[in-house]
């Protein structure tokens, strides 16, 4: 039977509310993951970021939510909130305004450090650059809670009254409602999370980074050809279509000594499993969202056999599960992960200056960065896109954007893969992460692709 373009898009974008979710949330018990039966899986219980908890008594009247995570009260003033700025710059020009909506206080899915790191790049660009020839960039956020009617608000809010000239790096499971509101207002969707079908489908939605499901599949290209590579997932149709992508990726990369294991969702106990794994003798060990495996693997002495991860899944629960094991992590991320090139050293300077109290490992937090800094590129090198229209018409015509941590991107055809058109970036860059450091260490071999020519 052939599946629909609209059923496959749909998956798709459920896997990745799913990697959203299971990112920001897990158990309460850290201490109770420490046996091979580990008690909870990222889908069952909500879970709490290392971030500062946000103060959800400083907007629950209010009709839209601009909340951060530590819930400073909105200003009152109609003008946009703009930091002080260095004192060597003038930044007494007309805000340049872009909007961002992200759950900060919700019951869904908390990601403060997503508005964060967007706020670090225009305090960092104000104050380095003095913004763009004294016009200071402005991120307006928006809190959705992760709920559809709040969505609306915030893209009523965003569009209508704070006249955003486009959206930047929003990460929300209800990013769908948002569209309406961008079709009327003529916005530009820039550097998305993809959550939603509109994400993946829409001519207004430019991602900027492949996200969890190529980031995944693109992990195959660090198990070299003749390696044994199993992989265990979670027995739903969203996470067998990420495993199909995984085993076309790895196919393409020449690893065809492949296994996949499903499981079903919500499993606690990963002793059998573990055991399945063992059984088939890996070389490489890939996980869709079992974190709970990793604590098993090692309970049987696996912990010498290196795991396959994206670098979307680095958020806390995650993070730990892999620091108190033993094995090997290696990573396909979205974006060159080496901390010297000009992107990274300066993402990871901003965030230590001006978002200190979030985590800046996952790709989220990067992924809002880039978007703003590469409209800012965009803006200073077109002055006349500076406007939503002019934006707008711009990104759909361009071929090359440069995010300097991407191969070019080029918005003018559909993606590689007929059912996500606006995935047109499906290059993964292979790293690893260094348990001393706590960071991501690249790797030799350029971007890889299962789907594309990344050109090199």
């Amino acid at each position: 039977m052939k599946v629909t373009y609209s059923i496959w898009a749909r998956v798709a974008a459920c896997f990745l509310v799913f990697v959203l979710i299971a990112a920001s949330c897990g158990d309460d018990d850290d201490d109770a993951a420490t046996t091979g039966d580990t008690p909870t899986t990222a889908e069952e219980t909500p879970i709490e970021d290392d971030s500062p908890a946000p103060d959800a008594s400083s907007d629950d009247d209010s009709e839209s939510s601009d909340s951060e995570s530590d819930a400073e009260a909105e200003p009152t003033s109609d003008e946009p909130d703009v930091e002080a700025p260095d004192e060597t710059c003038d930044l007494s020009g007309e805000p340049i305004v872009l909007g961002m909506g992200a759950p900060v206080v919700s019951d869904v899915v908390q990601v403060p450090a997503i508005p964060a790191a967007a706020k670090a790049a225009a305090e960092s660009i104000n104050n380095r650059l003095c913004g763009i020839d004294g016009r200071p960039i402005v991120v307006e956020h928006c809190d959705d809670r992760g709920d559809p009617n709040e969505a609306l608000i915030c893209a009523r809010e965003l569009v209508d009254e704070k006249a955003v000239i486009a959206m930047v790096g929003i990460a929300s499971p209800q990013s769908g409602a948002y569209y309406p509101v961008y079709e009327a207002g003529g916005v530009a969707n820039v550097g998305p999370v993809p959550a939603s079908l509109e994400d993946l489908t829409h001519p207004q939605s430019f991602p900027l980074l492949p996200g969890a499901l190529f980031e995944n599949a693109g992990s195959a290209a660090l198990v070299p050809p003749g390696s044994k590579v199993v992989t265990v997932w979670g027995d739903s149709a969203v996470l067998r279509l990420a495993a199909d992508l995984f085993v076309q990726s790895a196919e393409a990369a020449g690893v065809t000594d492949h296994e996949e294991i499903f499981i079903p969702v919500g499993t606690v106990d990963y002793a059998s499993t573990a055991q399945q794994v063992a059984d088939f003798d890996p070389d490489y060990i890939g996980h869709g969202s079992e974190f709970g495996l990793i604590d098993a693997l090692n309970t049987i002495g696996l912990g010498d056999v290196p795991l396959l991860a994206g670098v979307g899944s680095f958020e806390p629960h995650f993070v730990d599960a892999y620091n108190r094991n033993d094995n090997p992590i290696l990573v396909g991320s979205g974006f060159e992960l080496d901390p010297s090139l000009p992107g990274r050293a300066q993402y990871l300077e901003d965030m230590a200056t001006y978002a200190p109290d979030v985590s800046s490992l996952g790709s989220g937090a990067f992924n809002a960065w880039l978007s703003v800094v590469t409209l800012v590129r965009i803006f200073e090198d077109n002055p006349e896109t500076i406007d939503r229209q002019a934006l707008l018409t711009y990104l759909q015509q361009a071929n090359a954007v440069e995010t300097g941590v991407t191969p070019p991107i080029d918005f003018t055809s559909p993606g590689p893969v007929e059912q996500f058109p606006r995935i047109v970036n499906t290059c993964v860059y292979p790293g690893e992460f260094d348990k001393e450091t706590q960071s991501f260490v690249g790797r030799s071999g350029g971007p890889y692709s299962g789907f594309q020519d990344c050109g090199n």
